[in-house]
């Protein structure tokens, strides 16, 4: 008996050390795909998309910014956006790269796309890109096409030019001709609010005049008729009414000459109101809303930009903010904060020192903040701060003083939440604190770009060598593509939704 419970009492010690090992041994480790293999997981499965080259090698390993987070198992990506729509380097055609998934494809559109409808086209809730393509000089004439965010699915929506009036102007050819295409290619050529797009077209007339296409119905709508050609449409901040600028029927000359803004309500569309006369010899450039009811703007002409003003949506004469010359202006929507960078012959024509210069109120003039000549002026929102750059580098600042300044660099780009900033010259690229600190050198080569992906976990770097794609918290650069835009800004948008 004694020899039997010695066993039993063996056999239970043996099975509490088992239990005790089983408890305290490591648990494995959930390895997160890198980006290569990421993309390789999905190549089976998407035999329309590209595979992108193999990452280019750093020369330096990147310092780790934060905690690397760790998934309990892998999952292969799906390739369903958000997209980066980008221009390829001959400006021709349009590509499409997923955002997790960094493989890319092509998009099927007709002819060249208008990149300034990059920036204009994209619908509010990300959903569709418009975009302009072919020109006069094409048979099928020029056309407004969809880019559904959803598939990448594409199609004609419309042309912009019916057959016969097409045919005319290309028998008369001449000033109609030249102003007609102008204002039909002009580079704010689409102006969405979230029911609808406006855009110039000839369909019912031989004059550009303003059509909406509404989602929701698949329609196009012409607008109030008009004598002269419209384009440059834009809303004004409450979305209800459309403001665009119009141009006399020149019977000579070849240049898209504008002579009036003028505002049209969206729900009274036979009510336009003239708001702004152009001077002759001049175009207007619209800034901005500095609030729901005053809009900042400003003219060019020959010798350069003049005459900042304010002018009301409900019309009156516009006040006068700087009748002078100047070669850049910024302004802060949320204070109202205007700066003006003047350049040596600017500053000459208004007997002035060449320089920054600010006004931080309606009732203040415009005051010195800088002496000296820069360039690239900018207002970044993220932060509520002005930058402009010269030899030495970048001045970051707000209304009242300097911030920091960037030595050796030429531009900034704040992530959308400010939590980061990058910087760059034409040979190399730099991650900062928000704060003007330096964290790391990214790349040292030929630099055309950089701009952050919509949830800042990354970015994207173009080169004279191509686009890469580098992801947070290990900043290894993937090479998406070496036919990129070889021009900034960059002619990017980002299509459909996370």
């Amino acid at each position: 008996m004694p020899a039997r419970r010695r066993l039993i009492l063996a056999l239970l010690v043996l099975t509490l050390l088992s239990l005790a090992c089983r408890f305290t041994s490591p648990t494995p480790v959930a390895w997160v795909a890198t980006p290569s293999a990421e993309a390789l997981s999905v190549t089976d499965t998407v035999s329309a998309l590209t595979q992108p080259p193999t990452p280019a090698l750093e020369t330096e390993t990147p310092t780790p910014l934060s905690p690397q987070l760790s998934t309990p198992s892998p999952t292969p990506l799906r390739v369903d956006g958000p997209w980066l729509i980008y221009s390829g380097a001959d400006g021709q055609h349009l590509f499409a790269a997923d955002l997790q998934a960094d493989l890319f494809t092509r998009l099927e559109l007709p002819a060249a796309p208008l990149l300034s409808d990059l920036k204009t086209g994209i619908s509010p809730d990300g959903r569709y890109l418009l975009l302009r393509t072919g020109s006069f000089a094409e048979e099928a004439g020029p056309a407004l096409n969809l880019v559904d965010g959803a598939d990448l699915s594409t199609r004609v929506l419309t042309n912009l030019a019916a057959p016969e009036h097409l045919r005319l102007l290309r028998a008369e050819p001449g000033s109609l001709s030249a102003q007609a295409q102008a204002a039909l290619t002009h580079p704010e050529g689409i102006a969405w609010r979230s029911d609808a797009a406006v855009f110039p077209a000839m369909l019912e007339s031989r004059n550009a005049n303003l059509y909406t296409w509404a989602p929701a119905r698949d329609s196009i709508s012409h607008l109030a008729e008009r004598a002269e050609q419209a384009f440059g449409p834009f809303w004004d901040p409450n979305k209800r009414s459309v403001l665009f600028q119009e141009t006399a029927l020149l019977t000579s000359g070849m240049s898209l000459q504008a002579n009036q803004l003028a505002a049209l309500d969206y729900t009274k569309q036979d009510v336009v109101r003239s708001l702004l006369r152009v001077p002759p010899g001049s175009q207007l450039s619209v800034m901005g809303w500095t609030n729901a009811n005053y809009l900042l703007l400003y003219f060019e002409d020959e010798a350069g930009l003049y005459g900042l003003k304010l002018q009301g949506l409900a019309g009156g004469s516009p006040t006068e903010l700087f009748p002078g010359r100047f070669d850049e202006a910024a302004f802060d929507p949320q204070n109202g904060t205007i700066v003006l960078n003047m350049g040596e012959a600017a500053a000459q024509a208004n007997r002035q020192s060449p320089g920054i210069y600010i006004k931080t109120s309606p009732a203040a003039n415009f005051e010195i903040m800088q002496l000296g000549e820069f360039k690239d002026l900018r207002f970044h929102p993220q932060k509520q701060l002005f930058s402009a750059a010269n030899a030495s580098g970048v001045a970051v600042f707000s209304a009242s003083l300097l911030s920091f300044s960037l030595a050796g660099e030429e531009k900034l780009a704040f992530s959308n939440d400010g939590t980061w900033l990058l910087a760059w010259n034409g040979e190399r690229a730099s991650l900062y604190s928000p704060d003007g600190t330096h964290l790391q050198t990214l790349r040292e080569e030929g630099l055309v770009d950089l701009f952050w992906q919509p949830d800042d976990r990354g970015f994207y770097l173009v080169s004279t060598s191509g686009l890469y794609h580098y992801r947070f918290p290990l900043l290894q650069a993937l090479q998406i593509s070496d036919d990129v835009w070889q021009e900034a800004p960059f002619a990017h948008t980002w299509l459909g939704t996370p």
